[in-house]
């Protein structure tokens, strides 16, 4: 039977799940864009409830949360206004068409932050006095409230042990959509668990404990320190980094030599329509990290194939 796409164009299903591969894009793009939605008016809603608290005790914690209102509801208006990605009508998609009608209407009520959003400019920060102005008027209980009110409509599609996977899939398919080719960027928080993730991993509390006394400081083969290229598991290394879809490839050919570019474009990158020019950025991505851990194995494209190269032992 065939089935629409929220373009109203008929798309045969060529699988028999009832869902066409256009249609996949689509549902994946549509969840990474609530989920951005749902994050960007979260952070307002949090900024302007600070702002509203503790602007009277000073002008480090106002201007603070002046800057941090207005960098998000910045962020909420590009949200809403750079996307190419429509919602549907039945389930979460009518609540997320409501959030997203919801979103657009309060930052085009707040022509600074509107214009700002029109023609963003990368690593250009608000000046704080605007910020101070915008905070002023906007940073209010009722902007709480509204964007607490598209949270609320907004579900949590990334929940549960695969959530990061699955956003992170999710993410690549809305930013190919847009004709994003960079990296997409890693928040602050992923930073700080990546950075404490490889302390625990490349220091050895036993390495540098002093000796008792009267003795000499034994170094064992159990307690040297680790070279950075011996005992990593590169799988787990590039996770812990926040490099799902590398370490996903990584993973998908162990065992393996070659794989098919349609295999790699469903396992590795969770759509079956990856663009070649995905696979290969994520090939060479990986094979960078690899380097960088000290590890033989790389990857490389041609033919329609992944073909995995390791140095014979």
């Amino acid at each position: 039977m065939a089935k629409k796409s929220p373009d109203g164009c008929s798309r045969a299903n060529e699988d028999g799940t009832g869902v066409s591969p256009d249609e996949e894009t689509w549902l994946i793009a549509a969840a990474a864009q609530a989920d951005r939605i749902r994050v960007s008016a979260q952070s307002v809603a949090a900024w302007a409830i600070t702002y509203h608290k503790h602007k009277q005790f000073g002008d480090r914690i106002r201007d603070r949360a002046a800057y941090s209102f207005a960098d998000s509801a910045v962020t909420l208006a590009m949200t809403v206004i750079w996307n190419k990605v429509t919602f549907g009508h039945g389930g979460w998609h009518t609540k997320a068409g409501a959030a997203s009608a919801l979103a657009y209407d309060l930052v085009v009520k707040i022509p600074e932050v509107y214009t700002a959003a029109l023609t963003p400019r990368e690593g250009e920060m608000i000046p704080l006095d605007q910020a101070r102005a915008i905070a002023a008027t906007h940073a209010t209980i009722r902007t709480a409230r509204v964007c607490l009110d598209i949270v609320t409509l907004l579900p949590e599609l990334f929940d549960g042990p695969d959530g990061p996977q699955r956003h992170a899939h999710a993410r690549a398919v809305w930013r190919e959509l847009h004709g994003v080719t960079d990296q997409a960027p890693i928040n602050l928080d992923e930073r700080t668990k990546i950075a404490f993730t490889r302390v625990a991993r490349f220091v050895s509390p036993s390495v540098g404990a002093p000796a008792a006394s009267g003795t000499k400081a034994q170094i064992s083969p159990e307690n040297q320190p680790e070279t950075r290229s011996s005992h990593i598991e590169p799988v787990e290394q590039l996770r812990s980094e926040g490099k799902p879809t590398r370490a996903a490839l990584v993973e998908y050919m162990k065992g393996r030599t070659s794989s098919r570019r349609d295999d790699i474009a469903h396992h590795v990158h969770g759509y079956s329509h990856a663009s070649d020019q995905a696979i290969r950025a994520n090939i060479t991505r990986t094979n960078e990290d690899l380097e960088g851990m000290g590890l033989p194995t790389r990857f490389h494209f041609a033919s329609g194939y992944v073909f995995k190269d390791e140095p014979r032992e």
